[in-house]
């Protein structure tokens, strides 16, 4: 009877902790799709959709990725008629923004760029850069006049993008309510903060930094021995992306693995990354020369988007994750002031954009 009792106890804390295990799954895929939706980046964010909604199980989590359904598709429409706004300009109309009179320069529909003048100064604007104000009237020089269904688009909007306003998002919701348009399933998404990196803006690159992201300044560092052994990436494990961005997605056998840059660090240097999609559990910073432990100097990493500012002079470290000062780890003193390379962890399968990396001069 003991041994009946033992094994069912047993069972029911297996599945709990495997229950566990799925929920947090979860909750990183929802909070990656918010990530991109964020940053608007919508191809990305319809893979990261499918799946979350197929590992959705749990009511809950089968009501939030409806939810996130939902929101996918009103930012996908809005967005769509911001490019629409955008290609009905000319170079001789003017447009209001904020009670503001502004004249149209240019709206290059090829690249998706608006060019206004302000101020005597031309500001040019993706749709990926443009400000909440200027993405809203675009997007109203075509649909309905007076429409509450057009508030869903901009409320969905407002509440998801990393330069929204959540209290305008709901306002919206409000007034499409007012206009007969159910929104009861979009509401919660109200409650739910935005994953921390998903406000951090990532960077425009450059032809410079954009060089710095090629496969060749990158290798796969693994224990062989007492020693890291760093080989080049595979072709089948890293590519720039169309925006110049270094996608990496190492194979399943392909455990310990830190992914290094090319050249060892001097002794003062400075650094900011991006790193777009990490998953949970991983490190960064400066691996050990003899490989007796993983890192001299390290930082635990959050997941999703993660901006790194790492820097060290005169020996001493200083580190903001997020905009937000870290503690770095040291195995020792002496061993931190040696030319190690800079690392972060990977593991097998999961792939992971660096999104940007720049030194300091």
């Amino acid at each position: 009877m003991r041994r009946i009792l033992w094994a069912g106890w047993v069972g029911g804390l297996v599945m709990l902790v495997a229950a566990q295990g799925l929920a947090a799954e979860f909750d990183e895929l929802a909070a990656g799709l918010r990530t991109s939706l964020a940053q608007r980046d919508l191809l990305a964010a319809k893979e990261k959709l499918a799946e979350v909604k197929a590992a959705a199980a749990a009511p809950e989590e089968k009501a939030t990725a409806e939810r996130l359904d939902l929101l996918y598709n009103y930012l996908f429409d809005f967005w769509k008629s911001v490019d629409e706004g955008g290609r009905t300009l000319h170079g001789t109309d003017e447009l209001v923004i904020s009670g503001k009179r502004v004249a149209v320069v240019e709206y290059d529909a090829a690249n998706s760029r608006l060019v206004l003048r302000v101020a005597g100064e031309n500001k040019r604007y993706t749709l990926r850069e443009m400000p909440p104000r200027v993405a809203l009237t675009l997007a109203q020089l075509v649909l309905k006049p007076g429409a509450p269904q057009n508030e869903v688009f901009f409320g969905a909007f407002l509440a998801l993008d990393a330069k929204g306003d959540r209290k305008l998002a709901r306002e919206a919701w409000d007034k499409a309510a007012r206009g007969g348009v159910d929104v009861k399933l979009l509401l919660p998404e109200l409650d739910v903060p935005l994953p921390s990196g998903a406000t951090i803006e990532l960077p425009v690159l450059s032809a410079q930094t954009a060089a710095l992201l090629k496969p060749a300044f990158w290798q796969v560092a693994t224990r062989d021995g007492h020693k890291w052994k760093r080989v080049e990436l595979a072709a089948d494990e890293a590519a720039q992306n169309m925006l110049g961005r270094l996608e990496i997605q190492l194979p399943d056998d392909a455990r310990g693995a830190q992914i290094s840059f090319l050249r060892k660090m001097p002794a003062s240097f400075g650094l900011r990354m991006y790193l777009v999609d990490l998953p949970a559990g991983q490190t960064f910073g400066l691996l050990s020369e003899s490989g007796e432990q993983t890192f001299d100097a390290a930082v635990e990493l959050p997941t999703g988007l993660v901006k790194i500012e790492f820097a060290r002079q005169a020996g001493k470290f200083l580190c903001r994750i997020n905009d937000v000062e870290t503690e770095v780890t040291l195995a020792d003193e002496k061993a931190a002031k040696s030319a190690d390379w800079l690392a972060f962890s990977l593991p097998p399968g999961v792939k992971v954009v660096i999104a940007g990396c720049e030194f300091a001069r």
